[in-house]
């Protein structure tokens, strides 16, 4: 599970669900959540933002649009490969963060340590928890 403490900038709330906007290392991240019930989800909060190694996909080289609104750059500090997963560590701005993606897709990206990437979540990936 990758954690990166975040301060919650903004909350937009519509019914039972909420788009929580939080700052992390001078980049925006945006997490939808669902029965927004917890005390410690306010505006000006550290929480942790949690998500898991198999969520996080990897983007080379990116040109265009995504519906992904969570992307940053980062730049790949560690590859280990497998006859069918690959994990591949990012530095994201002194954070060290995971993804599991197939050995596939890192040989046709032709992923190699020091290549600068975007690391790419969909907001529904991205869980909120309390920072302690």
């Amino acid at each position: 599970m990758n954690l990166l403490k975040a301060e919650i900038t903004t909350i937009e709330q519509s019914g039972e669900f909420a788009l929580v906007t939080l700052a992390c290392s001078g980049c925006l991240f945006v997490a939808l959540i669902i029965h927004h019930h917890e005390t410690y989800i306010n505006v000006g909060n550290a929480v942790y933002m949690a998500f898991k190694e198999t969520e996080l996909s990897i983007g080379k080289q990116l040109e265009g649009g995504l519906s992904i609104r969570n992307r940053f750059a980062s730049v790949i500090s560690d590859i280990h490969k497998n006859t069918l997963l690959s994990e591949i560590t990012l530095d994201y701005k002194g954070h060290s963060i995971s993804s599991v993606i197939t050995t596939s897709s890192c040989e046709r990206l032709q992923l190699a340590v020091g290549d600068s990437v975007e690391g790419l979540l969909k907001t529904t990936e991205l869980m909120l928890m309390k920072y302690e």
